[in-house]
This record gives structure tokens, sequence and C-alpha cells, in this order.
């Protein structure tokens, strides 16, 4: 409760239909919101071609100025970032300029308040997703770079010293780490590279949110919806990320053969049958290669060891590599 100054905007979505934003924020404040609350149009345009339109249009859109950072209440979402850049200024890739609050706490709209987990342990279905929402935000605005960057300042961030899964039906709010938000993020963005099509990844991206908005789920559904729409199985993929704390870890040997380059690889991993694809080669002409846990092995022609790239900005593993 306070002394409210409040503010209209009216955003126009790609069909043309009108949303109501509404906001409220200190009088002092007035001039920085009406400059910081831009972003929101943009955000709404880019989470509209990733996922679909903003999910609660009859209640309008609305941010609200609070003593505290921020929260997803629905259709009132809570700011309290102080109009500064970031993350309370902080935490934000070099060359980006955009509010975390308004751009995280907006994206739990479509996840974590549309599409909703049944269990707390699946909390990472709320805030993986969300997260990875900011990474779409950073690559409609700075393009595909823009989100290496992004993911790149929240990677050291995963400390990989609990399954990102809780228990189930204990109200588990015991998480020691933030990995259900920065890990999360990247396991859907490694499954964006190891599937190797995006247009895939995207469709299916959104016809999962699509297909379970206002209700309630669990893991088992977005692993089944995956392995349907996507024509493979990524059963193993998904346990050993989210019900194991380690990372998989990439094996490769590399050996000169004249001109050539020979690559064995494998996997090692918790979960037996541990199989995602992966791309490796020279930069800018990336192999696809699909190891399991047994050794394979490729040659690489006209390439030298020195030249040879694992993209560790495309796929969260534990890399061990030997030349």
């Amino acid at each position: 409760i306070a002394n409210y100054a409040h503010f209209k905007d009216i955003y126009v979505s790609p069909d043309g239909d009108s949303l109501d934003c509404d906001y409220y924020v200190l009088p002092y404040n007035l001039e920085k919101a009406k400059k910081q609350f831009k972003q929101v149009g943009p955000m709404l345009d880019c989470y509209d071609r990733f996922l679909g339109p903003y999910p609660f249009w009859e209640d309008g859109f609305c941010m609200v100025e609070t003593p505290y950072l921020g929260m997803e209440h629905q259709s009132a979402i809570a700011y309290g970032n102080n109009y500064k850049r970031g993350y309370m200024g902080g935490m934000q890739a070099d060359g980006q300029d955009w509010d975390y609050i308004i751009i995280h706490e907006s994206g739990h709209e479509w996840f974590g308040n549309a599409v909703s987990a049944k269990d707390h342990g699946d909390m990472w279905i709320h805030e993986g997703f969300t997260t990875y929402m900011e990474a779409l935000y950073a690559e409609c605005m700075y393009g595909f770079q823009g989100a290496i960057d992004h993911l790149n300042q929240e990677k050291p961030l995963i400390r990989n010293i609990e399954p990102i899964i809780g228990p189930y039906e204990v109200a588990w709010d015991k998480f020691r780490s933030s990995d259900h938000y920065m890990k999360g993020t990247w396991i859907l963005h490694t499954l964006r590279n190891a599937m190797g099509d995006d247009e895939k990844w995207f469709a299916i991206l959104k016809g999962f949110y699509n297909t379970y908005k206002y209700q309630t789920i669990a893991t088992s559904d977005f692993e089944t919806y995956l392995n349907e729409k996507s024509g493979r199985d990524w059963s193993a993929v998904l346990k050993q990320y989210l019900r194991y704390k380690d990372l998989p870890q990439m094996e490769i040997e590399l050996k000169a053969k004249r001109n050539d380059l020979e690559v064995r690889y494998r996997w090692v991993a918790d979960i037996e049958g541990f199989d995602m694809p992966v791309q490796f080669g020279k930069k800018g002409s990336y192999v696809r290669a699909f190891p399991t846990e047994k050794w394979q092995k490729m040659e690489l022609k006209n390439m030298s060891p020195d030249e040879f790239e694992f993209p560790i900005d495309l796929f969260l593993v534990s890399l061990e590599m030997n030349d």
C-alpha cells in the first residue's frame, strides 16, 4: 500500500490486438518509470514470437513498485529493481541494457502462472524456463551472440551440488543453489543445440507451452512432449541433467594424421545410455557427432589439433580433451 502515481500505456500485439498496461510507482520515480517500462513492449513482442501472446489478456498487464526486489504476482508484478539495468545494476553482459525484474518476472506470466508445476520439486519448470526466456529476450534484442553473452554471464553461478529436481510430495523448498534457474536455462540451451534444428526446437517450445497453458504439469510431461515431437528419445539426457548433480563428461582425444585430424570421443555419465548429440570441429563449420558411452572416431579433413574446438558456448558439459 502506498501513495502511488499511476500511468497507463497501450501495447499493440503483432496481430493488432490492444493490451492495457497499468503502472503504479512512487511519485518521485514517475519519470524514471516511464522511461524504464518502455522495455515492456519489446519484451511482450519477443515472448509472443517464441511462445504466444501474453496469457492473461483480459486482466491486463500491470507492474507495481515495491520495497522488495520483485515477484511474479499474476497481473500485478512486483517491481523493486530501482530502475537499474540488470540485477540491481549488475549481473548483465557487456553491451546489454535491460532490467532483470521486468524481463524475468514478466516471463513468469508464461512459465509459473500460465504453466505451473504440480510439485515444488519441479520448480525448475518455473525458474529454468523463465530464465531461458531472458536469453530469448537477449536474442531478440541483440541477436544470437547476445543470447550467448547473457548465458555465459550466468554460467559461473551453476554449482552442480545437488540435482535440480527435488523430492516430491513434501513441499520442497530446501534448494541449496540457484541451479534450478541457471542450470535449468543452460539445459534448455543445450537441448536446442543438441537438436541442431532451430525451427523444430522453437516449434516444440511453443507447442509445449500452448499444450499445457493454464494447467499444472510435471517434468515427465515435458519429457513425453519433447520425445514425441522431436522424434527422438531424450529421456537419458534429461535424467542425467535433472536427476543427478554432475554434468555429463565429454571425453575427446585428438591425433594429427598428416593434414587431417582423427577425433576419438565418448560420453561418461551417471545414467546408462546417455547419448546426446553434439557439434565440434573448426569454428564456423562444426560437424554433428552422435557420441555414446563407447569410443567412436571421426576423421576431419584439413584440420590440425590447434584448429579443433568443442563449443562450450553451446553445450553444458564437463570437457576433457587430450591431444
